[in-house]
């Protein structure tokens, strides 16, 4: 009896054991994914830096905008020669008018598409001077793969609970018809049947809490040691 229930524990913890898995390397290649958009800020080029002050008043209170980066013409020259050391060309470059540059990083988790569209729409609608130059193509394909990432994690979540319902009810059906000749056996010697009810649900409450309480266990103990963040 013990090591049908020990059994019976050991496949449950296997099985949600996996399925923490699953949904760990989930998270994993959606953070991937979400990383890789984040650091691509989207780049706008203006003659005129005070506009973008207005802009990022209006942008700010977006929850896909992480952060905003603002280089002046100034820094730009900057910039320019000390990269291609210009030094000696520094009063001609000040003679030109270089473009202003802002650099809106945003949070690749929520950019979708309802925040592209309304961050640009602000822009191309107030702002017609600003140039807007970002990757679209990748963020297209980025939200392809988290798509797919997505139905794949919801199809597989389906998948494993008809799964581990499935071998539960067996695995429970199945030694307790083993176990019918210990209860004759039991009843003959004068026993209570009651007792197998009892141990019955027992049983079960073990078989499904145990399980859990190591996963949850598991889980909240490599986030303490910091194995997740």
């Amino acid at each position: 009896m013990k090591q049908s229930i020990f059994l019976q524990i050991l496949v449950i913890c296997l099985i949600v054991f996996g399925w923490n898995i699953f949904h760990l390397a989930y998270n994993y290649q959606r953070n991937y994914y979400d990383t890789q958009l984040s650091e691509k800020p989207m780049i706008l080029i203006s003659p005129y830096a005070a506009m973008f002050n207005a802009l990022e008043a209006q942008i700010d209170t977006f929850r896909s905008v992480d952060f905003i980066v603002v280089e002046s013409d100034s820094v730009i020259a900057e910039m320019l020669i000390e990269s291609y050391d210009l030094g000696s060309a520094s009063d001609l470059i000040g003679d030109f008018n270089l473009p202003s540059i802002m650099k809106i990083y945003l949070n690749g988790k929520y950019y979708d598409l309802k925040q592209k569209t309304d961050l640009e729409n602000i822009i191309s609608s107030g702002y017609p001077e600003i140039v807007i130059n970002y990757d679209d193509k990748y963020w297209h394909d980025t939200q392809q793969k988290n798509s797919v990432l997505f139905r794949s994690y919801l199809f597989g979540n389906i998948f494993l609970i008809v799964f581990l319902l499935i071998i539960s009810v067996f695995l429970r059906l199945h030694f307790e018809s083993r176990s019918n000749e210990y209860w004759r056996v039991f009843k003959n010697s004068g026993g209570n049947l009651r007792l197998r009810k009892k141990k019955y649900w027992q049983n079960s409450f073990l078989i499904c809490f145990i399980p859990i309480l190591l996963a949850v266990g598991a889980y909240y103990g490599l986030k303490y040691f910091k194995f997740l963040p």
